[in-house]
């Protein structure tokens, strides 16, 4: 396993090192960090739910110590002096995580919002020139609580001034926003890469990501 630290990346559909070309001199095909840290693996837990993210290295030694089941594999792999590995995508604990029964809370701030939010506007979609936007106006009451606050553009923001959703005919994309549970906490403050709420999810994770994508698996509804 130490051979890792100077792996070469090999993509499977060409069979080819994507820092060199296959002919030549195996240490001269290393593939730097920034191209390997793109191939961050999801890890749940054994009923299924996303409970952290972790690098490359970490997953294949997950994978190689059996403590975790691969579930996805990228169309990647990462070759050493003696073998080849496929990078794991998602991986499932084999062993059920215990873990103490305390309440653990984020924060409620500009920050959090914008992180359970994946960064993106709940009113139209856009991730540009974001802010924050009561979803029942302060003006009428509306708090700065975690279901009526939301991510918003400040074309959206503009527009919907101090009007409530229901006088707008709106809805709100991401259904009815909450406080984020434990297991989401795990993936929103990750030590993986900390945009990876902000852009699209690998392809390989979607089908893993419910607990994060649906909030309250009911439809969004006006106010």
């Amino acid at each position: 396993m130490h051979g890792l630290a100077t792996a070469a990346l090999v993509s499977s559909s060409s069979s080819s090192c994507l820092a060199d070309k296959e002919e030549e001199d195996e240490h001269s095909s290393v593939a730097p960090d920034s191209v390997l840290a793109r191939f961050n693996a999801l890890v749940l837990d054994s009923a299924y739910r996303p409970i952290r993210i972790v690098n490359w290295r970490r997953a294949v030694c997950l994978e190689y110590l059996r403590k975790c089941d691969v579930l996805e594999y990228y169309d990647a792999r990462v070759r050493s002096v003696s073998t080849e590995f496929y990078l794991p995508a998602v991986l499932r604990a084999r062993t059920y995580l215990h873990r103490p029964n305390r309440m653990v809370r984020m924060t409620l701030n500009r920050r959090s919002i914008m992180l359970r939010d994946k960064h993106t506007c709940q009113y139209c979609g856009s991730r540009e020139n974001l802010t924050l936007d009561h979803i029942v106006p302060a003006s009428k009451g509306g708090g700065f609580t975690w279901d009526n606050i939301v991510t918003c553009c400040s074309r959206c923001n503009a527009k919907k001034g101090a009007r409530t959703l229901k006088e707008l005919k709106w809805s709100l994309q991401g259904g009815l926003p909450k406080e984020p549970r434990a297991h989401e906490l795990n993936i929103l403050l990750s030590p993986g890469p900390r945009d990876t709420t902000a852009r699209k999810i690998p392809a390989e994770w979607e089908a893993y990501m419910f607990h994060l994508m649906q909030r309250s698996g009911s439809e969004a509804s006006t106010p």
